[in-house]
This record gives structure tokens, C-alpha cells and sequence, in this order.
């Protein structure tokens, strides 16, 4: 019981935030389109790379990239924190109903919904559409499309799980700088040549963040695999030191399909090798299994949460 004063913010958090996930798994994307964060999201992306093109020229030294990549990662943390602290220190009823529709409407920007389930109804047509800003992408097979939008909804998954995470451990503030941090780490990721040096910092940082909620992603995504048909929950055990050593080819095995190729992951790079043992043509049966696996996924995490809190006395939630 001593211990339980230094607890009370966290479950205090963790009783707000399982209306606010609630809220923003079924009505989270609709506002986000009503409040244009797309076109935020994209503003702020081309103000990033616009940083990029300025500070990390060819001609300049590998010492100068790194420390410049610094500075750009602390320029795009530093808003993200600022607002985080902003909406925290403000009591007024005003400013936390604006935190609690910012919040309600990141969390549907980050999950769409709503579009995978537009996704799933364009694979069964055959018309499934990339929808990216790298042309080039455009030009990928049906299989490699599927391929894409499998891992994207799981890493989209996975950064929920670190935004919650890290809003029960920092509130706002952590939250909105573990969502830059990975903006940061997308953008400039070192897989490619000219982001060795520059985006090594970001990369390195999100990392150490990111391990945390990368395992809790796992075993949610495992533990869902159990209520989905004819995903192997059992056979992916065997492989967690051989084969299952990374986020992705964790799902591979549990969906027991092949994913990678020439695809680009969600992080930003593009895939070298494969994960997983299975088919490397995913089908629509297939896409419909991610989302329910997902979808799972998604309740477990909001039960998780609540049982943080249920047999709490009253006050304390208060």
C-alpha cells in the first residue's frame, strides 16, 4: 500500500485514457478528417524534409551530419513537448476538452479504422489502390500492396500501444514526443546512404523508446492470434529465438504468411529480405484475418488498461 501513492497518477491516466482510446477507435477518424489533420500531418512532414535538403548536403562531413540530425530532432521535439505541456499545466474546461478532441482524433488518425475497412472492400474487388506519396510504389503487384497495408496496420498498432504507454508514464508530453520521435525516425531512417549519419540519432532514440511497447505489441498480437481461425499462436513460440526476432516477423508467423519483398516497411525503408514461412501472396481471406487479429488486439489492449483501474477505490479515479 505505500507503494500505491506513486501509482495513483498512472491508473488516474489509465482511467481517462479508456474512454478516450474508446472514442477514438470509432469516431477518432471521422474528426480527424473534420479538423484536416492530413493536411497538418503533411505540413509538418514537408517541413521536415524541407530541413533535411538544407542541413544534410553530400559535401558535408559525416561529424556535421550527425550533430545537424541532432538539431532537427530536437526541433521537431520540441513543439510536440511544448504542446504536450501546454494542455497539461491549463485546469480550464476548455483547454481540456480541446486536449481530449486532439487526443480522440490523433488516436483515429493514427488506427483509420475506417479506411482498412475501405481497404478490405477494394482487395475484394480487385481495384486495392496505394495511396502514397512515393510514385514509384505505385507500380507494386496486388500481393505486394497487401503486403504493405498488413504492416502498416500492425505498425500503426504498435505505435498505439507506445503512445498509450508512455501517455500512462509522462501524459500528454510523452505521448505527443514519442509520436515525433517516431515522425523523426520514418523520415530519416539510416537504412538509407544519405541518412547514416543524419538520422542516426532519431533512429537510435526511437529505438530505446520503442522496445517497450514492441513487446507489449507482441504478446497483445499473440494473445489475440489465439481468438483468430487458423492463426498459429502455438507454432510462432517455437521460432521467438530463430526466426521471430523482429516485429514483423512476429506477425509473419502468426499469420503464417511471407511478408516483405520490395515493399517498403512502415518504418520508412524498404524491406531487403522476407519474414515468415508462409505464402508471399497474401489474399483477401488473408487481409480480412489481419484485421480481425487487429481488431482483437485493439480490445485487449482497452481490457488491459481497465483492469488497471476496476477494483480501485473511487476516489483515487477521481
Amino acid at each position: 500500500m505505500n507503494s500505491l501513492p506513486l501509482l495513483e497518477p498512472i491508473l488516474a491516466r489509465a482511467a481517462y485514457l479508456v474512454p478516450i482510446l474508446t472514442l477514438g477507435l470509432l469516431t477518432g477518424e471521422l474528426l480527424a478528417r473534420l479538423l484536416r489533420f492530413d493536411a497538418l500531418q503533411a505540413s509538418l512532414a514537408a517541413w521536415l524534409r524541407g530541413l533535411h535538403e538544407k542541413l544534410n548536403r553530400p559535401q558535408r562531413s559525416t561529424a556535421t551530419r550527425l550533430y545537424r540530425g541532432m538539431v532537427v530532432c530536437a526541433f521537431a521535439l520540441f513543439p510536440a513537448g511544448l504542446l504536450g505541456l501546454l494542455l497539461l499545466m491549463q485546469r480550464a474546461a476548455w483547454v481540456q476538452l480541446l486536449a481530449a478532441i486532439l487526443f480522440i482524433a490523433l488516436i483515429g488518425q493514427l488506427v483509420r479504422p475506417y479506411r482498412a475497412w475501405q481497404l478490405r472492400q477494394r482487395a475484394q474487388r480487385g481495384t486495392l489502390a496505394l495511396q502514397s506519396d512515393q510514385p514509384h510504389y505505385l507500380f507494386a503487384d496486388h500481393f505486394g500492396q497487401l503486403r504493405y497495408h498488413i504492416l502498416t496496420m500492425a505498425e500503426r498498432f504498435a505505435l498505439l500501444v507506445g503512445l498509450a504507454l508512455y501517455y500512462l508514464i509522462a501524459d500528454l508530453p510523452g505521448a505527443f514526443l514519442y509520436l515525433a520521435l517516431a515522425a523523426c525516425s520514418a523520415l530519416f531512417h539510416p537504412s538509407r546512404p544519405e541518412n547514416r549519419a543524419f538520422g542516426w540519432a532519431s533512429c537510435a532514440l526511437f529505438s530505446l523508446l520503442d522496445a517497450l511497447p514492441r513487446f507489449v505489441a507482441c504478446f497483445l498480437l499473440w494473445l489475440a492470434a489465439c481468438f483468430v481461425p487458423k492463426a498459429r499462436p502455438l507454432g510462432t513460440l517455437r521460432h521467438v529465438v530463430s526466426a521471430a526476432q523482429t516485429y514483423a516477423s512476429w506477425l509473419a508467423h502468426l499469420l503464417h504468411l511471407a511478408l516483405g519483398g520490395t515493399m517498403p516497411s512502415p518504418a520508412g525503408e524498404r524491406v531487403r529480405g522476407w519474414f515468415g514461412p508462409g505464402n508471399p501472396k497474401p489474399t483477401t481471406i488473408d487481409f480480412s484475418r489481419t484485421l480481425h487479429l487487429l481488431a482483437v488486439a485493439y480490445l485487449l489492449l482497452i481490457m488491459l488498461l481497465s483492469a488497471t483501474f476496476i477494483d480501485l477505490p473511487i476516489d483515487i479515479i477521481n
